[in-house]
């Protein structure tokens, strides 16, 4: 088979589809990969075919806007920065088609994949990584400033829900969108977050039933896959500085606000405090934000990047912001979560890790409820004995990226 993947978003975005790619090459297909540039060296080195969806400097371009990380204003700041490269994404699809041999696959925001299949009907695969991006009345995803209880009637739910997507998220994106498809001879469309950005061949939910459970009201036609999770390659270390960190003392905590924050200053200055106040030596972890003290000593190690996956099972705890990337690899590792969410999928996760008792979270830069939240994270058993159970699931489910691939080879039968 012909595979095209599309994956729009940052690297908690781009790792796990790179890993369902390459699982997807391993079972013998040939896979174009299409991502930002600034993300080509890895997708080359994953042995896949690199597609450039607009180069290096327009990516570190966009991480630079403060709004991306608002709460509220998140999402119209990431339309903004992305809809006028959808035609262009859509006419590079289009070029790499193979008529009756090329599969879609894409992520949430995968527009242009969606608009492709839709145009030459094409099979496609839509990939969700995290739950939050499903509207349900049933299972209302978590946000900032919005709270429906369980216990409230179906009917009001289906009716706040209704009311976000058809006043909040419809009025963001149906006049540009609508805009693209006249220009490709297809019919308006209303409900895009809701309804139309789901495959109607396939939609890959990937991560398990356990982390968020299936709803009534979630597109009939999705697989549970598990997380795809980033695996470094063989032979891969930590940096030559860390691990000499890491072998001069005690386990430290580990501080990172996500692979594209360039606007971590006050987290990383709690950080800092929280870690003197509880006399724990720190890692901060952050690559954008130039304007972070880097002077490293005794009690704190600073890196711009390192493999989580060869990192989390070193440290004490990770104190991070609700990326789904990061989340399922400290799970993985067995390792208590303090969860500071800033916007988009990350309150959801956030609840959801709360709830299955291994996380905690904090909602602002205050020191001593970072303290106290990590007090408790590091001295209860009951937290350490639910992070081993849910990285014993992990481990049981096996190969989830492998598990994708062959889902969407389902699609060519």
């Amino acid at each position: 088979m012909h595979i095209i993947v599309v994956a729009i978003g940052s690297e908690g975005d781009i790792n796990p589809m790179i890993e369902i790619g390459a699982a997807l090459k391993n079972h013998g297909h040939q896979v174009d990969f299409l991502a930002s540039g600034y993300f080509e060296n890895k997708i080359a080195e994953a042995g896949l075919n690199p597609h450039c969806l607009g180069d290096r400097k327009q990516y570190e371009e966009v991480v630079k806007n403060p709004e991306i990380w608002h709460p509220r204003k998140g999402f119209q700041a990431i339309w903004k920065s992305l809809k006028d490269y959808v035609p262009q994404q859509y006419e590079l699809i289009e070029s790499l088609l193979k008529p009756e041999k090329s599969i879609l696959v894409a992520t949430s925001l995968g527009f242009a994949a969606r608009l492709v299949a839709e145009k030459h009907q094409v099979k496609q695969a839509t990939v969700h990584l995290s739950p939050s991006v499903i509207l349900s009345a049933e299972r209302p995803p978590h946000m900032p400033g919005l709270k429906l209880p369980g216990i409230l009637p179906y009917m009001m739910r289906k009716w706040v829900v209704d009311a976000i997507d058809r006043h909040a998220l419809d009025p963001i994106l149906k006049p540009d969108m609508n805009r693209i498809r006249e220009n490709l001879e297809l019919q308006p469309i209303d409900k895009i977050m809701s309804t139309w950005m789901h495959s109607t061949d396939q939609v890959i939910l990937a991560f398990p039933s356990w982390y968020a459970p299936a709803a009534s009201d979630w597109p009939k036609n999705h697989v549970f896959t598990g997380f795809p999770l980033a695996k470094s390659k063989a032979g891969a270390e930590l940096s030559d500085g860390l691990r000499r960190y890491l072998a001069d003392g005690a386990e430290p905590i580990l501080f990172t606000a996500g692979s594209a924050m360039a606007h971590g200053n006050k987290f990383f200055e709690t950080a800092r405090k929280a870690a003197a106040a509880l006399g724990k030596r720190a890692v901060f972890v952050n690559r954008f934000d130039r304007s972070l003290n880097r002077e490293n000593s005794d009690s704190l190690y600073y890196s711009e990047y390192e493999p989580f996956d060869l990192l989390f099972p070193k440290v004490a705890a990770v104190v991070h912001h609700g990326g789904i990337g990061t989340s399922a690899q400290a799970m993985k590792a067995a390792t208590p979560q303090l969860v500071v969410p800033f916007a988009h999928d990350q309150f959801d996760n956030a609840e959801r890790l709360t709830n299955l008792g291994i996380a905690e979270q904090v909602r602002s830069m205050n020191v001593e409820e970072w303290q106290n939240k990590l007090n408790r994270l590091l001295g209860d058993s009951s937290i350490r004995s639910s992070c081993q159970d849910k990285s014993g699931l992990i481990e049981r489910m096996g190969d989830s990226a492998d598990r994708a691939a062959c889902a969407i080879e389902s699609l060519a039968t």
